[in-house]
């Protein structure tokens, strides 16, 4: 891409998959090898509900979320406080969990790279992180020159995201019960099977049973696939989770 033109070209994509093409041309171009986009519906919200996708093995998202490094990651945590992109650096990954995550990370390809903040028209937020296994391909100098081009390319795919939302909605939409729906509110804010039987007053077994019926309804292996699901088909939204929040 030579000119501002192939950049707003990105705000009238396809689809999602047409968008993530032109992203890793793009980022491929300035040199960077990978590619990770993290979007939540609203900042406040369980990881487990954001929409994740990158050019590195499937098994680092499934590690990312098995292993719950959106609480220690820090690049995640600057996006949620500041618009301002982030060129990463080793006093970053100070602490042992942040060490541990970074070299996990540099196992897939993230060795080094840049962090950029993403804010959609809806509320979402979430990050664009672009990085190369390399850490002497990469130098500071590098990513301040790219910085310019990356920017405007974190803005159009918020622009994009804000246009065709990620929809995965199925032809017919299964149906939840009440209490399901409300397993599903409450395993978003991180609750365990026995924390949200004390909460709902019944026993653990009866929530396990629950969210079988929701895995099975859904056709998902994971509890947080189904809140993922039952966000984007409209089951769930933000405001009724923190209104059941509130009102317990």
């Amino acid at each position: 891409m030579n000119g501002q033109n192939d950049y707003l070209d990105l705000l009238v994509p396809t689809d999602e998959c047409a968008l993530r093409h032109r992203i890793l041309d793009a980022t491929a171009k300035m040199g960077f090898d990978k590619v990770v986009l993290a979007v939540l519906p609203s900042q406040g919200v369980s990881f487990c509900a954001a929409h994740m996708w990158s050019n590195c093995e499937p098994e680092w998202e499934q590690r990312y979320r098995e292993r719950s490094f959106d609480q220690v990651d820090p690049l995640l945590k600057h996006c949620f406080r500041s618009r301002m992109p982030l060129i990463w650096d080793p006093a970053f990954f100070v602490a042992p969990a942040q060490r541990e995550f970074h070299d996990e990370a540099s196992a897939f390809g993230l060795n080094r790279g840049v962090t950029l903040p993403l804010y959609g028209l809806k509320g979402e937020v979430g990050m664009l992180t672009c990085a190369v296994n390399d850490e002497y391909a990469l130098t500071y100098e590098n990513c301040l020159r790219s910085l310019p081009r990356l920017s405007l390319l974190r803005d159009i795919t918020s622009e994009a995201i804000g246009q065709f939302g990620f929809d995965t909605k199925p032809g017919s939409v299964p149906r939840l019960s009440r209490r399901e729906t409300e397993c599903l509110r409450w395993h978003a804010f991180g609750k365990t099977s026995w924390e949200i039987g004390h909460i709902l007053n019944v026993s653990e077994s009866c929530i396990n049973f629950h969210f079988n019926n929701i895995r099975r309804k859904f056709n998902v292996s994971r509890r947080h696939e189904a809140v993922l699901k039952a966000i984007e088909w409209g089951l769930l939204s933000v405001t009724d989770m923190t209104a059941g929040l509130a009102a317990n």
